[in-house]
């Protein structure tokens, strides 16, 4: 058995039912006084049958009529929705821009010098934009040298992590259309840097 339907369904239904056989008795003559009455002028019938029809036509109305509390929940969503469109809008061109903010001032240090956080081996954001600033300059390469930096005092996995971050880049230097062949990778650990250094061989 499926569910029952919803009140609001039925009691539309209900009016129109209603309104159905309201129009049938009148037209039938059903709708008298009383039995003993005498059947009423045409002019009075015709007015008996224009009223009944409009308090029946405003009942169904009633019933399938929005309420103020519906209506007024729909208008608040329709509000919300691009004020919230606008605010998630604004975040992500802010977050953008303070990304590019910090590809320049790489960019701006030094071009071919990739940073990592110390102890870290992932190619940040702001690493791969900086090597998309520069990808065709780099396709353009014969050979690529990647010497990855970690300095040996900071840990003692240095040549570990020196190792791991150039891979880093060498493997998102591939994705970019970068032919594998063309790299050769190295590290070093004396430097206080803590990066990857591209550079043509």
């Amino acid at each position: 058995m499926g569910p029952a339907p919803p009140v609001r369904t039925l009691i539309t239904s209900s009016c129109r039912t209603a309104l159905i056989h309201a129009v049938r008795g009148i037209d039938s003559g059903r709708f008298q006084a009383c039995p003993a009455t005498p059947p009423l002028p045409h002019g009075i019938n015709t007015m008996k049958r224009l009223l009944l029809c409009c308090l029946l036509a405003t009942t169904l109305a009633a019933c399938s009529s929005t309420t103020p509390q519906q209506a007024a929940s729909t208008g608040s969503n329709a509000i919300n929705k691009p004020s919230a469109t606008l605010a998630t809008t604004d975040a992500a061109s802010a977050a953008q821009a303070a990304l590019n903010q910090k590809i320049d001032a790489n960019m701006a240090a030094a071009p071919g010098f990739i940073p990592f956080a110390a102890g870290d081996s992932t190619l940040d954001p702001v690493g791969k934009g900086q090597i998309l600033r520069q990808i065709s300059s780099i396709q353009a390469m014969k050979k690529i040298t990647l010497r990855g930096y970690c300095y040996r005092g900071s840990s003692n996995k240095a040549k570990a992590l020196a190792h791991a971050r150039a891979v880093e880049v060498r493997d998102f230097l591939v994705a970019s259309g970068v032919s594998a062949k063309r790299i050769t990778l190295r590290i070093n650990t004396d430097k206080k840097q803590h990066g990857v250094q591209i550079a043509s061989k």
